[in-house]
């Protein structure tokens, strides 16, 4: 079975909704994969979010925006959870570090701090 089949059997969601979390995981994979032989074919198996990649997945994450790393965990998230035996502590795991990103988001947010991107665009519209 396909990892989308399983999330689309495991939850009541649209058919965009799943794409969406499948093009997450896909980017992930293609970034944990890197070439490395044998791992072409584990995207529908999930091993390339097992304990022994946790950190290289993180390594990407922090490579992408917090509102972006907070999506992919959820796609994470989503898919360890479509498992018709679910890794818990995997699970638990994935999403602790999504709580650690939330506060993170939110003190951000309450800070009233701008992004780059956001000043930038906040100066163009001045002038």
């Amino acid at each position: 079975m396909t990892l989308f089949e399983k999330i689309q059997k495991s939850r009541d969601i649209k058919v965009k909704s799943i794409n969406a979390y499948i093009t997450s995981l896909k980017k992930i994979h293609n970034y944990i994969d890197d070439g490395a032989e044998g791992m072409k074919n584990d995207f529908d198996s999930l091993k390339f979010l097992d304990s022994k990649k946790f950190k290289k997945v993180l390594e990407f994450l922090d490579t992408l925006k917090l509102p972006t790393r907070k999506n992919y965990i959820a796609s994470i998230l989503v898919a360890l959870s479509s498992e018709k035996n679910p890794n818990d502590k995997l699970i638990e795991k994935y999403r602790n570090h999504l709580d650690i990103l939330a506060v993170e988001y939110n003190n951000k947010i309450k800070s009233h701090e701008k992004s780059e991107k956001l000043e930038k665009n906040l100066t163009n519209m001045k002038e």
